[in-house]
């Protein structure tokens, strides 16, 4: 995802939420919310170049009959041989985000 212009990977009536890994070009995640929805970033690490995730709360009505009006979402990239430090900063923020 690095060097990757907005302007390139931006979806009419979507909010574009990205990471990119700095360590690592052509790398990391990319999360769009419909605009209706208020939604902000809820989560974010001093290590972030290491971790590819995004935390983000979504205001609206996503199911009112169950009493659900916001929800969390989280999106991950695990390399399947990425250090036992990423996945313990992932942990972390996991914590974070649950309280």
């Amino acid at each position: 995802m690095d060097g990757t212009h907005d302007w390139n990977i931006l979806l009419e009536a979507y909010k574009l939420f990205k990471r990119n890994r700095l360590s690592k070009s052509g790398r990391g995640v990319v999360l769009y919310v419909s605009n209706p929805h208020t939604s902000t970033e809820i989560c974010s690490t001093k290590d972030e170049n290491l971790l590819e995730c995004i935390w983000m709360n979504i205001r609206g009505k996503i199911n009112p009959a169950a009493g659900l009006t916001d929800i969390a979402v989280g999106l991950y990239y695990n390399l399947s041989n990425q250090a036992e430090e990423i996945d313990e900063l992932f942990a972390d923020q996991l914590l974070k985000v649950y309280r």
